[in-house]
């Protein structure tokens, strides 16, 4: 049975992509929130100093990757979503369970999506041309987004 039959005669609901882009937006507010209290030190000395912050982030731009990854594979794989998408409404599945992806496709989902995040949100175009929405991280994760039922 092909995943566009399992998706009808499960009656699931594919996730818009404006609401998987307003959940994207929401995560990495929070996660560049965290990430600015967590070297707040370091970042306020720095007088808000254009070149002086961006040269700054270029040297903890590693610490803020390391950040987004473990905050996508946990979130995902607990609860099948992050705080974006459980604030509006949506979720991760894997497309074998139809439940929440297991800690393996998490982590490559997750894996997938910062290094797509990091081309130029290349891997994120897919999404146009995939017949189930699905983003190149969701195709190698093996992953669906969908509305909560």
């Amino acid at each position: 049975m092909s995943v566009e039959e399992r998706i009808y005669r499960e009656k699931l609901v594919l996730a818009s992509i404006s609401d998987r882009f307003l959940a994207f937006l929401i995560d990495y507010f929070l996660i560049s929130l965290v990430f600015t209290v967590i070297f707040w030190d370091e970042i306020a000395p720095l007088a808000w100093n254009y070149a002086s912050v961006m040269a700054f982030v270029q040297k903890k731009f590693l610490y803020f990757w390391g950040l987004n990854l473990s905050y996508e594979i946990l979130f995902v794989f607990l609860y099948g979503a992050t705080l974006g998408k459980i604030a509006l409404g949506i979720k991760v599945i894997s497309i074998k369970m139809l439940d929440r992806p297991n800690v393996f496709y998490s982590v490559v989902r997750a894996i997938c999506k910062i290094i797509g995040e990091s081309l130029f949100f290349a891997s994120f175009f897919v999404v146009f041309f995939s017949p189930i929405q699905q983003t190149l991280h969701d195709i190698l994760g093996k992953t669906l987004v969908i509305k909560n039922a």
